[in-house]
């Protein structure tokens, strides 16, 4: 069994204390801090029907042109973008 010594208290000054707090720190979701570039990718996350998914893969599966799912998809609401939106 390890003896040690009972800690010491050292005393803080409260004015450096209050000072790194009211320092703060920037978040990641400040908004005025993110430079927003047109031909950036935005990573996203998008639900599907199990049944849909296992289409789109099986059609992928036996495609010629080996896209991936992904790629596939960005696609397919370009697509939709050209026809119903342009």
């Amino acid at each position: 069994m390890a003896i040690t010594k009972k800690p010491i208290n050292k005393k803080i000054n409260s004015s450096f204390t209050d000072a790194i707090i009211s320092k703060g720190g920037s978040s990641p979701n400040d908004i005025k801090d993110i430079i927003i570039d047109t031909n950036e990718s935005i990573k996203i996350t998008i639900r599907l029907p199990n049944k849909m998914l296992n289409i789109i893969d099986n059609y992928l599966e036996n495609s010629i042109s080996k896209k991936t799912r992904t790629s596939w998809l960005r696609d397919a609401a370009e697509e939709k973008i050209k026809k119903e939106i342009t």
